[in-house]
């Protein structure tokens, strides 16, 4: 993960808006897939990202459409369930 500063205040309102009308999009996609994946073992793993997915899609919307969300219950947010990296 890249280290950066950002403000969310500074992101206008119009495109806050649009960044979490993405990020309900991205977990209506992500929930219709998980629920229409069989339950067997080879959905697994895809289940499992669409889980993390859905994870992820919330901690946006939740530093975008929350001014009272702090930047550590955001990153228990990403840290929770985050899928281990090769």
């Amino acid at each position: 993960m890249a280290d950066s500063e950002s403000n969310v205040e500074a992101v206008p309102a119009d495109k806050a808006d649009l960044v979490l009308q993405a990020s309900w999009e991205i977990d209506a996609i992500a929930r219709m897939m998980h629920d229409h994946l069989p339950i067997d073992a080879e959905a697994l793993v895809y289940r499992s990202m669409m889980r993390r997915c859905r994870r992820l899609a919330s901690m946006v919307m939740s530093a975008i459409g929350e001014t009272n969300m702090g930047t550590p219950e955001l990153q228990a947010m990403f840290d929770d369930g985050e899928v281990a990296r090769v």
